[in-house]
């Protein structure tokens, strides 16, 4: 990343030379040291930096700077010197203490990031930014969704997009309520299957103990099938 910063600023102020040695060499006046270079001596370019934005969970372990991935260990101290560094600027999103200072959709996102491992603090983060999940931009619902790996909350999306934005809070809602949903129909289904196993089991159990006259009783009579269930041990 060190190395990746250095040629993002480098093609930066390598785009901006370009650009001002092609507007000088249209204009009349220049000296030939200017003309021939491009660049006169009242030029100035514009500052510009790299943001390393990091989203993982765990600390980053990397490199902060350039020296610390080379080998300068063996190196004379006299050349050492002249081996230029070049740090990186860091901003790790779930460590980042002064998300409450954002004004934009930066606030959700980066603080939806640091509660999303704890339902409750996450809960929490929601409600008290209520009106910031009710109206957040596409970008920004997008994020959320893929570094948090709930990409559920994708088909939930255009549902709940408004004039505003698009409304996360009853995205989150409506996925829970299907989550309970699927999940009582779902221990209907086991507990139907399950019921149906046993009565299979009780109806072979008493075919093999010579019972067959009493299965009708089965269907019919509640009672009996309790009996018979507790006699078998099934």
């Amino acid at each position: 990343m060190p190395i990746r910063t250095m040629m993002y600023d480098a093609m930066s102020y390598d785009e901006q030379l370009r650009t001002i040695m092609k507007q000088n060499r249209k204009q009349k006046g220049l000296s030939s040291a200017e003309f021939l270079g491009g660049f006169r001596k009242d030029d100035k370019v514009i500052p510009t930096f790299t943001l390393v934005v990091y989203y993982g969970q765990e600390e980053w372990n990397g490199a902060l700077d350039l020296h610390g991935i080379m080998e300068l260990e063996q190196m004379p101290p006299e050349v050492k010197n002249l081996i230029h560094n070049y740090p990186i600027n860091l901003l790790q999103v779930r460590q980042f203490g002064s998300a409450e200072r954002f004004q934009t959709d930066l606030r959700a996102v980066f603080g939806f990031l640091q509660n999303a491992r704890t339902k409750e603090k996450l809960k929490n983060f929601i409600h008290k930014h209520q009106q910031d999940f009710e109206e957040l931009s596409e970008d920004a619902y997008d994020v959320i969704v893929q570094l948090t790996d709930t990409n559920d909350l994708i088909k939930y999306k255009d549902k709940h997009k408004k004039e505003g934005g698009y409304d996360m809070c009853k995205a989150i809602d409506e996925m829970i309520e299907d989550g309970r949903n699927q999940g009582y129909m779902k221990g209907e289904a086991q507990g139907i299957m399950k019921g149906e196993t046993r009565i299979l089991r009780l109806t072979a159990a008493m075919i093999k103990d010579n019972s067959i006259s009493q299965i009708e009783r089965l269907a019919a009579d509640d009672r009996f099938l309790q009996e018979m269930l507790l006699k078998y041990n099934i």
